[in-house]
């Protein structure tokens, strides 16, 4: 890939779910002149809300005086998105237990997924990389996608 470009950007957000939302739009913004291809992009996004409402919900346990911080980096044609947060910590192991499914055949397939507890398998389906580690106070959730750049 001939494509080398390169992005750095941190933030700290509100512990709440209009955090995941609001990360999205902000990684979407920035990456609106660098050719990046709206089918990654559309994964990215879906796979940062899935991660920041985790942490909300399972870290923080909804406590919106809380903050997390969001970090993101691009070089050449590699995103690396860290989500920091001080919250509980993932239960140990559940992130290499978490596999993904086959596709549905089928449309009552489909329906018949449940909506809820799948934020790890999405954020697993959706980028290249995704790893936990707890820190002495942190849990550090790093994921990576390859960018795909559109011609211009």
């Amino acid at each position: 890939m001939d494509c080398i470009f390169s992005l750095s950007i941190s933030v700290s957000l509100k512990g709440d779910f209009d955090a995941g939302p609001l990360a999205a739009e902000l990684l979407r913004s920035a990456f609106k002149q660098m050719s990046v291809s709206s089918s990654a992009l559309i994964e990215v996004e879906i796979a940062v809300v899935e991660a920041v409402n985790n942490v909300v919900e399972h870290a923080y346990g909804s406590d919106a005086t809380k903050t997390l911080h969001l970090g993101a980096a691009i070089l050449m044609d590699t995103l690396v998105i860290r989500i920091t947060d001080e919250g509980r910590a993932m239960p140990e192991g559940l992130l290499e237990r978490v596999r993904l499914p086959a596709a549905p055949s089928n449309d009552i397939e489909l329906h018949a997924l449940a909506e809820r507890g799948r934020g790890l398998e999405v954020m697993k389906q959706t980028m290249n990389e995704v790893s936990y580690r707890r820190s002495e106070t942190a849990n550090v959730l790093t994921m990576t996608k390859c960018l795909r750049r559109t011609e211009p």
